[in-house]
């Protein structure tokens, strides 16, 4: 039995690996055994294994590469980097996976190479994360802008207390804090979103959102509401629904605001993974999109037209992302004052919105 000073089990799986690759068990370059037999190896759940790997990454002494897993890093965790950009982020997706291609290209030249680590979920070890970096050697940090809209400005202002190496946001900036930042503007996307399904005619328009709390599921709801109050709208909130939908009470809730007299003939998705799971409960209902609801969402993804009714998105413009985070890290780098950068993209118009209302009231 655990007593309660027992160290946590993802510490006692980083020490035991760290011996391994310090004993020689494991070599530079070794792949480790998948996720899953390491949940078998150490009898624990796949949440403590990613919180194992994620810190031995973080002290140097593994790397992932996607879709291939975990690899014994070449450097011991005593060494620094020398001089060298580092991106710190909670994990990689798509917008960031091509800011860390492009960047890497484009400090390759002046022989400043990208490092990406993993920031912990808790600010007291993402501060001591920072700090890290900072000492190896980092000329720049790229730091990815997460967490809760609520004092925001607070939390991040301790963060990069005492930090003195340049630093640029990524994905979000932060209010009242002097740092540039690339900034995809949620809000405006869902905004044009917003007014496209506006201007099909619909008055009656339902939210499925991300948690409002975070920074995104507060930017992307704000854009959708500021939307509709701007046309004297009214926006119940029993159209508003901010958990999964594929969870019990959420899709039973779903379920009714569709099945009631006066329904909304539209939905405002603020992912398109969301835009599917309310399609599959539309069909369940034996309602049809868009048909008897329309339907639209933000991030467009390669699925998003293969869909029962091939969605309508907005699509970010990651190319311009990723270009514009370079830029700045060169300038940033060269010393030169930069100013933020917001990165909007297109609306993809397909078939999940039908054509304009007409004959219907609004």
């Amino acid at each position: 039995m655990r007593t309660r000073h027992a160290k946590p089990l993802y510490s006692l799986i980083v020490e035991d690996i760290a011996q391994k690759i310090a004993s020689g068990a494991l070599k530079p370059g070794d792949k480790l055994v998948s996720e899953r037999m390491l949940c078998e190896q150490y009898g624990v759940s796949q949440i403590t294994v990613r919180r194992a790997l994620r810190e031995l990454a973080i002290d140097g002494y593994l790397y992932p590469r996607h879709g291939l897993g975990w690899f014994v890093n070449e450097r011991s965790e005593s060494e620094t980097f020398g001089r060298h950009a580092a991106l710190l982020a909670s994990g990689l997706d798509a917008p960031l996976a091509a800011v860390v291609k492009r960047v890497s290209e484009a400090l390759m030249p002046q022989q400043v190479p990208l490092r990406v680590a993993f920031a912990p979920d808790d600010w007291a070890p993402r501060k001591n994360l920072l700090e890290q970096v900072a000492a190896s050697g980092a000329a720049l940090i790229l730091l990815t802008v997460e967490g809760e809209e609520r004092a925001l400005s607070k939390r991040y202002a301790h963060l990069l207390e005492g930090l003195e190496v340049p630093t640029l946001f990524l994905l979000r900036d932060v209010p009242d804090l002097d740092v540039p930042a690339v900034v995809l503007d949620e809000q405006a996307a869902m905004e044009r979103l917003t007014h496209h399904v506006l201007e099909l005619g619909h008055r009656h328009i339902a939210y499925v959102g991300i948690d409002p709390s975070s920074t995104a599921g507060w930017r992307r709801y704000r854009g959708f509401a500021n939307t509709l109050w701007a046309e004297g709208l009214e926006l119940p909130l029993d159209w508003v629904f901010s958990a999964p939908l594929a969870e019990g009470a959420e899709a039973a809730r779903f379920c009714q605001a569709m099945e009631a007299r006066q329904r909304p003939s539209a939905i405002v998705c603020a992912t398109d993974a969301q835009a599917a799971q309310a399609m599959a409960l539309l069909r369940s209902l034996d309602l049809h999109c868009p048909r008897d609801v329309a339907i639209a969402a933000l991030e467009d993804s390669p699925f998003d037209a293969w869909l029962p009714s091939p969605l309508t998105t907005f699509r970010f413009d990651l190319e311009s992302l990723a270009s514009q985070t370079a830029s700045l890290a060169q300038d940033l780098l060269a010393g030169r004052t930069v100013q933020s950068v917001r990165i909007t993209g297109e609306l993809i118009v397909r078939e999940s919105c039908g054509a304009a209302l007409k004959n219907r009231s609004s």
